[in-house]
């Protein structure tokens, strides 16, 4: 049996490494576009349960994981609160959970504190995209001091 040269070998794995890195763009391209097909219909069944009368009573069928909505690049959560109608965003990457848990957690921690001490639970009317400006006012909230250029 032949040996094969070290120019030969380097091509062959060098090959193989091309072969495997198309194979995880590939996958990774699927997976995101398996995760923007369940948000979008997440958002429009959200839609459409907003738009019914509260005495049919119909939730939601059900919730994306925080790791779909993340993958499909839409990672705020829009709730809003049935006793007082505030709405707020919450942005998931910023929150501690299994990614593999359902944006249902959430309803809990975003309860309209407005409304204490027995505030309704908040229903989730739909997810978002991240504007580039939205992270960068994240990172601006709670600064109040003046910046030194304006004193």
């Amino acid at each position: 049996m032949p040996e094969r040269s070290d120019k030969e070998y380097r091509k062959q794995s060098l090959l193989q490494a091309i072969r495997e890195e198309r194979a995880l763009a590939e996958e990774k391209a699927a997976a995101k576009a398996y995760a923007e097909r369940i948000v979008k219909l997440f958002n429009a069944r959200a839609a459409k349960n907003s738009n019914l009368d509260a005495a049919s009573g119909r939730g939601h069928a059900f919730f994306p994981t925080i790791k779909c909505c993340v993958l499909a690049e839409m990672p705020v959560a829009a709730t809003q609160c049935p006793g007082c109608r505030m709405i707020t965003h919450t942005d998931l990457r910023a929150k501690d959970y299994h990614p593999l848990a359902t944006i249902a957690a959430l309803i809990f921690e975003v309860s309209c504190s407005r409304c204490s001490p027995n505030p309704p639970l908040a229903t989730i009317r739909g997810l978002i995209v991240a504007s580039p400006d939205y992270n960068q006012l994240r990172k601006t909230w709670g600064k109040w001091a003046v910046p030194k250029s304006q004193k």
